[in-house]
C-alpha cells in the first residue's frame, strides 16, 4: 500500500547544525542581508524556519511548527498532507553545491496538489521539484545546476507557500516519483548542513477543474566585458490567455536589478535582490491575453577580470530567468518562451 498522509523521508530526529556565530559585518558581497540564508548569527534570521533552526531544534519540528498551514484544511477530510525531505549535504565553509535526490510517487496514488511549502535550511539559493517520471528512491547525490525540468514546486526564499486559487491545482499521476534538485552557497567560516523539507497538501485525483503549470522564462544571452556593466533582455510571447499566480526572478550576485512587464506595458515584476528576490502573488491572478508579450531584463555589474556569461555558480557566472506559476495550464505544462 501507498504511504499515506504525513509520510517523512528523513532521518528521525535529525538536528542541524546551528546558524554559525559568524559576524554580521564580515558578510561578503554576495551574501544577502535580508535572511540568514547564508549561514550568519542567528539574530539576522528573518523568518520563522530559518531562526527555529537556529535555535536547534530539529528539521521535522521546526517545519512542523512553522508551516503556513495546519492540518489538513480547505477540502475537507478528502485532504491529505504528505512531507519529503532529503538526506542532509555538507557543504563547506565558502562552498557551493549542487545537488539532487530522487524519490519514489510519496502520494497515495494519483492526486491534486493544492498546496505545497518548502524549507531550506542556512546557506540556500535556490531549489526545484521536478516531476520525474519512474523515479525511485535514491541518495543525495551532486547533480548539474543547469537541470531544468517540468517543476512542481520551485523557491529562493528558505521558506516559501504557493498557494493555487479554489479549482485549480496541480496532477501528479501515480507512477510519477519526484527529483528535488537544490543549489547552496555556503559563504559563512563553519560547515552547514543542507536539508530541505516540502510538504504538500494533496486530494483525490479530479478534484480541481483546472491545471495549474510552470511558466518558465530563460535569457541564456549574457555577455559583460570585465569591470563593465551590462544588461540581458529578452521578449517571449503569450500564446494562450493565462492568468498568472505569482512571478520571481533569478540572477546571481552580480545582478543589480531585474524587470518584467507586458507588451501592453503592464509592470510584472521588478526587484534589485538577487539572493532572496521575493515572489509578487497575484489576488486576483494577473489575466495576459494571448497574443501578448512579456519582456524581462537583468542589469549586471561585473567585478571580475574576465568577461561575465551565462552560468551555474553564483561566484563566476549570471542568470535572467522569470518564473512563476500560471493556469489554465494546458496537460499541466511548462510555458517557456517561444
Amino acid at each position: 500500500m501507498r504511504r499515506l498522509a504525513s509520510l517523512l523521508v528523513t532521518v528521525a530526529s535529525l538536528a542541524v547544525l546551528a546558524c554559525g556565530g559568524d559576524d554580521p559585518a564580515a558578510k561578503p558581497a554576495h551574501q544577502s542581508t535580508s535572511g540568514c540564508s547564508a549561514a550568519p548569527a542567528c539574530d539576522s534570521c528573518v523568518t520563522c524556519f530559518e531562526s527555529c533552526v537556529c535555535q536547534g531544534k530539529t528539521i521535522e519540528a521546526c517545519a512542523d511548527s512553522c508551516s503556513s498551514w495546519s492540518g489538513a484544511g480547505g477540502a475537507g477530510a478528502s485532504l491529505q498532507t504528505v512531507t519529503i525531505a532529503t538526506a542532509p549535504r555538507t557543504i563547506e565553509a565558502g562552498g557551493e553545491a549542487f545537488f539532487c535526490q530522487n524519490f519514489s510517487n510519496p502520494f497515495p496514488g494519483s492526486v491534486d496538489v493544492l498546496r505545497s511549502e518548502s524549507f531550506m535550511t542556512p546557506g540556500s539559493h535556490h531549489m526545484f521539484v521536478f516531476y520525474e517520471p519512474g523515479a525511485t528512491d535514491g541518495p543525495v547525490e551532486d547533480c548539474s545546476g543547469l537541470e531544468y525540468k517540468r517543476t512542481l514546486h520551485t523557491a529562493q526564499t528558505p521558506q516559501h507557500l504557493t498557494s493555487y486559487p479554489e479549482g485549480v491545482g496541480r496532477r501528479v499521476d501515480g507512477s510519477t516519483g519526484l527529483r528535488v534538485a537544490a543549489h547552496y552557497f555556503n559563504s559563512s567560516t563553519k560547515p552547514v548542513e543542507a536539508v530541505l523539507v516540502v510538504k504538500f497538501a494533496v486530494a483525490p485525483t479530479g478534484t480541481v477543474d483546472t491545471l495549474a503549470g510552470s511558466l518558465f522564462f530563460l535569457n541564456p544571452g549574457i555577455y559583460v566585458e570585465p569591470y563593465q556593466t551590462g544588461s540581458a533582455t529578452d521578449t517571449c510571447a503569450v500564446p494562450l490567455d493565462i492568468q498568472l499566480i505569482d512571478v520571481v526572478s533569478h540572477m546571481h550576485r552580480f545582478g543589480t536589478s531585474f524587470s518584467a512587464q507586458t507588451g501592453a506595458g503592464e509592470a510584472v515584476y521588478q526587484t534589485t535582490d538577487w539572493d532572496e528576490p521575493k515572489p509578487a502573488v497575484f489576488d486576483p491572478p494577473l489575466a495576459i491575453g494571448a497574443g501578448d508579450s512579456i519582456t524581462y531584463t537583468c542589469q549586471y555589474k561585473n567585478v571580475l577580470d574576465t568577461p561575465l556569461t551565462f552560468g551555474e555558480s553564483a561566484s563566476t557566472n549570471e542568470m535572467c530567468i522569470l518564473s512563476g506559476t500560471y493556469f489554465p495550464a494546458p496537460g499541466g505544462q511548462t510555458l517557456g518562451c517561444n
